[in-house]
């Protein structure tokens, strides 16, 4: 009796390991396909302010749901945080979920870093999970930049 339970419970985790990884597999791919994601910086001209507007409307073609996870972050080479921002999604099986980050670079920031020529980093960190956030991955994204000449 005992034997069977064993064949059992390892039947039933091979089973929903295999289910995990397609939901994963298909809840990255419906995440990042098309017009998924869109970043767009607009300035405010009279404070000189910079913001970063995340717009995401990813779906969910997996059978289990999963949980996104987005933060973006600005920094200065040299490690200081200049904005940040995340967030956590829940989207059940075959659903969407539509959400937004901002992040906001005063323009006194903007501008000490635009006139002394410096670089700064755009980092994105992706997270997927499901199964009760027991099977998942993160990336990180790291973009290095500096003013347009």
């Amino acid at each position: 009796m005992l034997r069977y339970c064993i064949i059992g419970l390892v039947a039933l985790t091979v089973a929903l390991f295999a289910l995990s990884l397609y939901t994963l597999f298909a809840g990255l791919s419906g995440a990042i396909q098309g017009d998924a994601f869109g970043l767009d910086l607009n300035t405010d001209e009279s404070t000189g302010d910079w913001l970063f507007t995340f717009d995401a409307n990813p779906r969910n073609g997996g059978v289990l749901a999963v949980r996104l996870f987005i933060q973006l972050e600005i920094m200065s080479l040299d490690g200081e945080s200049l904005a940040k921002n995340s967030t956590s999604v829940y989207i059940d099986a075959g659903g969407q979920q539509q959400f937004s980050l901002t992040l906001l670079i005063p323009g006194e920031d903007v501008q000490r870093y635009l006139l002394e020529g410096q670089e700064g980093i755009f980092e994105m960190k992706f997270g997927i999970s499901t199964l009760g956030d027991l099977v998942g991955f993160t990336q990180t994204m790291r973009i290095r930049g500096g003013a347009p000449t």
